[in-house]
């Protein structure tokens, strides 16, 4: 009796298994879907100064990603591998490289790739950071129907699913999407006569988005906007910055009040210590900079610094206070945003794994440390790539064809990802929803402030959420204007002071007087005139009074006396 009654709880617990395994979605995917193969295109940098994107910074992040999607699916077979550009022996370098060389030879590789290399048993997927090489890279997997995914390289063209139908941008605004965003800022404040500066020697980041801003911003017809450039590095003798930035400034002071500048901060607190000595941080002048991210790479944007290149230090407490002074005339746009307390409790969870996994590699550098932007953004989409591919799979009786690039891509349309406590957006074209910070400078408390926080909608359009007025010198001065009142030159007459109006009034009152004397003067001289010549023969006898007539006197004297 005991051996029945053994047999069918175990035949019960056996039928039990079956309905579960049938009922678990999990289940069947792991034992229908393919193995997902994801490909990273990337570089090795030597000193780990050339980018934020290259294996040294974003290696730490992959490693994190894949172990947390295998946890999430452990029914899914997930591989994983590197495509490292190389360059070979006719190049002279044979491990090491730049965000540039990717850009020019990395879609060779790629292709040598899946030519190669690809397992057409498994659903490939794209996931790079992307550095100059990923128009090329759209190229090639709309042509081989790849779901490509990048997590710091974005560009417009991703919203055009004709020309991008398997690119996701899991990452922060193209700088297409914050040049719009210039302009809308600039207009609010009808500031339309604009100067972009460029320090060439500072990040490739900087150097990209300014040439994009500067573009879309010359296409406006209702700006007039000029460029300037100048290469900080190579200005090293002394009095070479001074002179070039100087001359910059003097050509900037009689024609222009609102000044974009693209460069590290080391190069801005330089560039405004020149500026407070030819009087340009009185409040009529305005410096809008771009910070990507909170990172050293783009600087600090700090102005009590204990050590700064080429300054002397025993001139630092007194400089520091200059900038801190000048930065009231800055305006900073972070184009990240301000994390938000979920990305944040992700970041403190992950941060002490990603610091530990760069410091096991000493041959690849990280001078600037991690950078939580794109790390996170990287860590976040291997898991949506995860995600979307067992729900293609599971839903393989609806699609002809579960790892299409073009239909993977579709899952990310219009769509929020829920990861852990966080989520992450996605619009309707497929790109991710970003936001943007604009801060201004309190001097108070010596730091900069969000006034303004502009986030996109799912319909793509940037909208600000949350927005404060300009408090400019912390509502001291007015908002300046795109002309100061008195002119660029200050000779403006309305700017005149009162004893100069006296002056001004008093002269042209006497030079009416005056003109008017000597047009009535000229009236009575020419008035007398005209009588004088119409009398001018009052002395000629009338013929008449010479003859004498009847019943007059006979004596012509008597005559002559009468009638004189």
């Amino acid at each position: 009796m005991r051996r029945v009654f053994c047999f069918l709880v175990s035949c019960a617990m056996s039928l039990h298994q079956i309905f579960a395994r049938f009922a678990d979605p999990s289940s069947m995917a792991e034992r229908s879907l393919p193995t997902l193969d994801l490909v990273t295109s990337i570089f090795r940098d030597a000193t780990g100064r050339d980018s934020m994107v290259s294996l040294n910074y974003i290696g730490p992040s992959v490693a994190t990603g894949l172990a947390e999607l295998r946890r999430t699916y452990p029914f899914l077979n997930v591989t994983h591998r590197y495509v490292v550009f190389e360059q070979d022996a006719d190049m002279k370098s044979s491990y090491y490289a730049t965000c540039l060389d990717q850009s020019y030879y990395q879609g060779v590789n790629m292709a040598q790739w899946y030519y190669r290399e690809r397992r057409p048993e498994a659903v490939s997927v794209w996931i790079n950071a992307g550095c100059g090489e990923y128009l090329i890279l759209n190229e090639l997997a709309r042509a081989w129907n790849v779901l490509y995914v990048t997590t710091a390289a974005g560009d417009r063209i991703a919203r055009n699913r004709a020309l991008a139908p398997t690119w996701i941008p899991a990452t922060y605004p193209a700088p297409a999407d914050y040049a719009e965003y210039y302009h809308r800022f600039l207009l609010r404040h009808n500031w339309t006569t604009i100067a972009i500066i460029l320090d060439s020697s500072g990040p490739q980041f900087l150097k990209n988005t300014h040439l994009v801003v500067s573009r879309t911003l010359q296409a406006y017809k209702d700006l007039r906007v000029t460029l300037h450039k100048y290469a900080s590095a190579e200005l090293i003798k002394p009095g070479a910055f001074e002179g070039t930035v100087g001359v910059l400034l003097s050509d900037l002071k009689p024609s222009c009040r609102i000044i974009l500048f693209f460069g590290h901060s080391d190069s801005l607190r330089r560039f405004l210590i020149l500026a407070v000595q030819n009087n340009m941080t009185n409040g009529e002048y305005v410096y809008i900079v771009q910070q990507p991210f909170v990172n050293p790479y783009f600087g600090a944007f700090e102005w009590n610094v204990t050590d700064v290149p080429l300054e002397p230090r025993d001139n630092l407490t007194m400089l520091n206070e200059v900038v801190r002074s000048a930065y009231r005339s800055v305006i900073l746009i972070l184009l990240s945003g301000d994390f938000t307390a979920s990305e944040k409790e992700q970041i403190d969870a992950l941060l002490p794994t990603w610091t530990g996994f760069a410091a096991k590699l000493p041959h690849l550098p990280t001078p600037y440390g991690p950078n939580p932007g794109y790390l996170l953004a990287m860590h976040n989409a291997i898991q949506m790539v995860g995600q979307v591919v067992v729900e293609s799979f599971n839903k393989s009786n609806t699609t002809s064809d579960p790892g299409s690039g073009i239909l993977l891509a579709q899952q990310f349309f219009n769509r929020t990802f829920r990861l852990g406590n966080g989520h992450v957006s996605f619009s309707i074209y497929g790109t991710r929803i970003h936001s943007i910070s604009v801060k201004q400078f309190d001097y108070r408390r010596g730091a900069f402030q969000t006034f303004i926080q502009a986030s996109e909608d799912m319909e793509g359009v940037l909208q600000e959420r949350t927005a404060e007025n300009l408090r400019w010198f912390d509502g001291q001065l007015s908002v300046p204007l795109n002309e100061p009142r008195c002119g660029y030159r200050g000779d403006a007459i309305r700017c005149f002071s009162k004893a100069s109006n006296m002056i001004v009034t008093s002269s042209a009152g006497g030079i009416i007087v005056l003109l008017f004397g000597i047009v009535m003067t000229t009236v009575i001289i020419k008035s007398i005139h005209r009588h004088k010549k119409a009398n001018s023969n009052w002395w000629t006898l009338d013929p008449h009074h010479l003859c004498l007539q009847k019943g007059q006197s006979t004596s012509w004297v008597i005559s002559i006396l009468q009638i004189l």
